[in-house]
């Protein structure tokens, strides 16, 4: 019988086997990469546009050129479009990034062929009827003016703002007034600059068959040619005030957002410096979780990350208080970041900590579908499968001496902005 007041053994993962990955190259140089396998016949494909926020000329072109696709072609209707999605149980999403703009169907692999005509209609001739942009337009206001009205919403925007400039895409943020300016001209013209075969990759996952592969290339085949975008540097200029507050009087809460920018991919120290910021906020039983969630109660989560980009990267720690413990949790941060730089993390912590970020590795790339999504993510940032054994091998070969010396390097909370709203 199992003993319940012992908590179960547990032991460090060894090895991280990726399921095996393809690669192919359509008729027009389209790459296609490929996770066969799956237990059933449903299939995902991932179309990812290289063209985002980044190349926009106005704030919400990329995004509403990418949501305006489903919403009518010269042929069918929003309405016929959702009609055919419903009758073959597709499952579509989208979402635009700064760098690609991706759409997603995972379907039954025997309705592959309507669907792929259905979306090479949506890509090749979009209505951008200007009734239907009206309505998008209004209604995503509305959602974004309610958005507005929570303190972590605009803590995020302020933070991005202070860390890169407003006039660089990743610190710029929508207004109100942008709903209003985005004509139907800017996404005629964003559509003929991105949805190129230059610009296309496809990822897929499941049980395809050689036949379903040449119906996937034939399909693309008709896409028009262009040129491929190019992300050329932009300048950034963080603001000089590192302290902002920003208050809201009907609010019980206070959002805090500490953080800078940090190294990219390409230094030898990124994933030793990911793995110490995942043990200071990235679990349920990190530092600060424990001190701040668990022993004084102060928040319901706190969070330390790295927010990985393809231009630059940031660290950032947030979390939701209320606003009499703020200036509280804020001390505390600084106490757990002196902490980690003096004494490191203990055996057991540290042992603990590999694992849980190496499950998460594992539960990300378990799968077809699963670790299809996470390459999507990992191409879109000009990464490959390759990064995932580095970061699994990071974390197995570290010890305390270096998340001391990597927390002293790196951890300087008194150069990090400091944005509470609330």
């Amino acid at each position: 019988m199992v003993d319940r007041t012992k908590a179960p053994q547990y032991k460090i993962i060894e090895n991280i086997k990726l399921p095996q990955i393809k690669h192919i190259s359509f008729d027009n140089k389209i790459p296609f990469h490929w996770v066969p396998g799956g237990l059933n016949d449903v299939v995902s494909l991932t179309f990812s546009f290289r063209g985002g926020a980044w190349i926009q000329p106005k704030r919400l072109v990329a995004s509403t050129t990418l949501k305006m696709l489903k919403h009518g072609t010269q042929n069918k209707t929003s309405a016929q479009i959702s009609q055919i999605l419903n009758f073959y149980a597709v499952n579509y999403k989208s979402g635009t990034g700064d760098h690609h703009s991706r759409i997603t169907v995972v379907l039954l692999k025997k309705h592959l062929q309507p669907i792929l005509e259905l979306v090479q209609e949506i890509f090749i001739q979009p209505a951008f009827a200007d009734n239907e942009l009206k309505i998008n337009l209004a209604n995503r206001k509305q959602d974004y003016l309610i958005d507005l009205q929570e303190v972590e919403t605009v803590a995020r925007n302020l933070f991005s703002k202070a860390i890169y400039g407003f006039d660089h895409p990743y610190g710029q943020y929508a207004l109100p007034e942008d709903y209003d300016n985005v004509l139907r001209q800017d996404l005629i013209e964003f559509h003929k600059r991105v949805f190129c075969r230059e610009n296309l990759t496809v990822i897929g996952a499941g049980n395809l068959e050689q036949q379903d592969i040449n119906l996937i290339n034939r399909y693309l085949t008709n896409l028009p040619s262009g040129t491929k975008t190019q992300f050329a540097d932009k300048p950034i200029n963080p603001e000089k005030e590192k302290n902002i507050y920003q208050p809201k009087e009907d609010s019980m809460q206070s959002a805090i957002m500490i953080g800078n920018r940090t190294i990219d991919y390409g230094n030898p120290d990124f994933f030793k410096l990911y793995f110490v910021i995942y043990a200071l906020g990235g679990y349920f039983s990190s530092r600060l979780m424990a001190n701040i969630r668990e022993e004084k109660g102060l928040t319901y989560g706190i969070w330390a990350y790295i927010e990985s980009n393809l231009k630059a990267n940031h660290l950032c720690i947030e979390a939701s208080v209320r606003k009499e413990n703020k200036d509280i949790v804020i001390n505390e941060i600084r106490n757990e970041i002196t902490r980690l730089k003096t004494g490191g993390l203990r055996d057991e912590e540290l042992a603990i900590a590999k694992n849980s970020l190496l499950a998460e590795i594992y539960k990300l790339t378990d799968g077809t579908f699963a670790l299809a999504r996470y390459i999507s993510y990992l191409y879109a940032t000009d990464k490959d499968e390759s990064y995932i054994t580095q970061l699994a091998q990071a974390i197995k070969s570290i010890d305390n001496k270096t998340v001391i010396d990597i927390a002293n390097k790196y951890l300087c909370f008194d150069d990090y902005y400091k944005v509470i709203v609330g």
